[in-house]
């Protein structure tokens, strides 16, 4: 065979074997495809934290809340969610503001919960809750944990979320004064392919309570709006929306409470 026909042969083999990897990437890529579509879910989570360390009396807040176009599907969700079946004295509603839609949360009466640091069991003793937490309404050397009270609840919507460019096109916490940019504080950074924005704002919340004016109550909102699919692994994306605030003594009014952002975390197609 001359030289001629051995290239021909050497031609059709790469040929061949462009065709076949074509094919199998082909096959690859439409695999992906349709299992990302099949696992591709969206979702919202939203979690308010408050820590009082002493009794509030006849206490009512105003907490921002995740807003769309004047409507808030995630305050429908709270209203409608029975939290604590011990607690029917919460009370949630949607309230119109100066500052726009927020949350009311009422109780006539908060009691702190604290309770024991954790206790070394050995493999033979038998565990129970009396054996190993003490709990007490005030704080005290045996009681020295604050347990916070919580509210989640957890949203799954039909259509994908944009977590790079949630303002003005997604549910976000309102309200929102003087938004900038800013930089991560005392952060790792993330890896290269992964180019989240941050933001700082400030934000309100109305706080009307009687109490000691030894008392210190801590409050944290925090919204997420993720994206997550299967292709070869799991991946997201996902902004997070947080207002925190920390009070002392007895409130009447409006609060200013600090508010930051973080967009566009996680992997993107493009």
């Amino acid at each position: 065979m001359n030289k001629f026909g051995k290239f021909l042969i050497f031609i059709s083999i790469i040929f061949a074997v462009l065709v076949v990897f074509s094919i199998v990437m082909t096959i690859i890529y439409l695999e992906s495809t349709d299992k990302k579509e099949e696992t591709y879910t969206s979702s919202y989570n939203y979690e308010i934290t408050i820590k009082a360390n002493k009794t509030l009396h006849n206490a009512t807040f105003y907490l921002p809340v995740p807003v769309s176009e004047n409507e808030s599907i995630v305050g429908q969700q709270m209203m409608s969610k029975d939290f604590y079946n011990n607690s029917p004295e919460w009370n949630f509603s949607l309230v119109n503001t100066q500052h726009g839609t927020m949350l009311e949360l009422s109780n006539k009466k908060i009691v702190p919960t604290y309770h024991s640091l954790p206790k070394p069991i050995s493999e033979d003793q038998e565990v129970s809750k009396k054996d190993t937490i003490n709990e007490s309404n005030e704080y005290s050397e045996e009681t020295p944990v604050l347990r916070p009270i919580k509210f989640t609840v957890g949203i799954t919507v039909k259509q994908s979320i944009d977590t790079k460019y949630p303002l003005g096109n997604e549910s976000v916490l309102i309200p929102k004064y003087n938004l900038r940019i800013t930089e991560p504080v005392n952060m790792v950074p993330p890896p290269e392919y992964i180019d989240p924005e941050y933001y700082e704002y400030e934000s309100l919340i109305l706080a009307q309570y009687n109490t000691s004016e030894l008392t210190d109550v801590e409050i944290s909102i925090e919204l997420t709006g993720t994206n997550e699919w299967w292709t070869g692994g799991w991946r997201f994306d996902t902004f997070q929306d947080t207002v925190n605030v920390r009070m002392n003594g007895m409130q009447n009014g409006w609060i200013s409470a600090e508010g930051s952002m973080i967009t566009g975390d996680g992997i993107y197609d493009n």
